[in-house]
């Protein structure tokens, strides 16, 4: 109030590492596990849908991969393959800063359930995107 500009550490300007150290690993966790679960659990009776949505959870997380245009006949990949990992890379990493930057005073608790919920939105928003775009995933399983 006396003239002089109160300054933050950066710390608090800009992003925490903290909401990064939990978004990564349930990136990761979804990721890597998702299918696995999916593959443990197949002999459950009733659980066919979400299985299956385990199982291609990756596909839908890194969508750029199978990025297909459809057209009578064929599929053509949106995505150049050397794009396909920039785009993903690119995703997730403006995901994790931004983030971590808005994320930054939360606890600890908040974040372990918040950042899944923040994978699931910008999966379902980038897909949404494709969609929107003419494009769709391809589903690639057995």
């Amino acid at each position: 109030m006396n003239g002089v500009a109160e300054t933050r550490p950066s710390s608090e300007r800009w992003a925490s590492p903290k909401p990064i150290a939990v978004l990564v690993p349930w990136i990761a966790l979804l990721a890597i596990c998702g299918p696995y679960v999916a593959w443990s659990l197949a002999s459950v009776p009733g659980m066919r849908i979400p299985l299956n949505l385990l199982f291609f959870l990756p596909q839908w997380m890194f969508p750029f991969f199978g990025a297909v245009r459809r057209s009578p006949y064929e599929s053509t990949a949106v995505f150049s393959s050397a794009a396909q990992y920039w785009l993903s890379a690119g995703l997730w990493t403006s995901v994790a800063i931004a983030y971590a930057r808005f994320a930054r005073g939360c606890r600890l608790s908040r974040l372990v359930w918040l950042s899944p919920v923040v994978i699931v939105c910008v999966t379902l928003l980038v897909n949404a995107v494709l969609g929107l775009g003419g494009a769709g995933v391809e589903l690639d399983g057995p």
